[in-house]
């Protein structure tokens, strides 16, 4: 495999678990995938109507221990993910080893203008395992530099033990840049929302609105104690 098609098999991978019913025997709403949890145990069990129809398996990433890093793997939907501690440090070079191990693509490096993303803000899930993803830099930048560093400087989601995709790190898994604070939306912005209400049936309008709550969050500042 190629960087860009190794990109191009996680996207597909979450969008495509993201649409499937998460309920028993295929009933029931749609749930995004994790982006961090505590434990694997976690990513084997739930959604746990979803997990019954497509299992999945937990991996040893060669080399390395499980408390530190290990790989997830579904046959049925042809996916593996690498997950990683917040305050694993070596988190690149992981990734690298598990390029080779699982995709075959034996490197001596990744290139700069890729980077290897946490799909959750790592300052903010120290404790736990983050879904690791493969980006083109300037899109993972962007993000570091907007929605991202607000999210850490509020620092919000710190105590939740588990935590889902949102809207906008799905925009940054489509290789959309971060939105900014009171700027209007890009045209690939709303290209990328009108390609969800196409996939999802849920009206643009709401779309944009929960991009903009999301945004607002980030921004949010509690007042300084007098």
């Amino acid at each position: 495999m190629t960087f860009d098609q190794v990109i191009e098999s996680e996207r597909r991978a979450i969008i495509t678990e993201s649409l499937l019913p998460a309920g028993v025997a295929g009933a029931g709403i749609t749930i995004p995938p994790y982006s961090a949890v505590p434990d694997p145990e976690v990513l084997v069990n739930t959604p746990s109507g979803l997990r019954m129809r497509f299992p999945i398996v937990i991996e040893a990433l060669p080399g390395r221990p499980q408390k530190e890093v290990f790989v997830q793997v579904c046959p049925k939907l042809d996916y593996k993910f690498l997950w990683a501690r917040g305050d694993n440090e070596q988190y690149r070079r992981d990734y690298l080893t598990f390029l080779g191990a699982f995709h075959d693509l034996k490197i001596q490096d990744i290139p700069q203008e890729y980077h290897v993303d946490h799909l959750f803000n790592r300052a903010r899930a120290r404790h736990l395992f983050i879904r690791l993803i493969l980006l083109p830099r300037s899109i993972n930048t962007s993000h570091g530099a907007g929605y991202e560093r607000g999210r850490t400087t509020a620092r919000i989601g710190l105590n939740r033990q588990s935590h889902l995709i949102d809207e906008i790190g799905f925009m940054k898994l489509s290789g959309i840049a971060s939105p900014r604070k009171d700027m209007p939306p890009t045209p690939q912005m709303l290209a990328y929302v009108q390609n969800v209400a196409a996939l999802t049936g849920l009206p643009a309008a709401a779309i944009l609105r929960n991009i903009q709550e999301l945004m607002n969050v980030a921004s949010f500042r509690p007042p300084e104690p007098s």
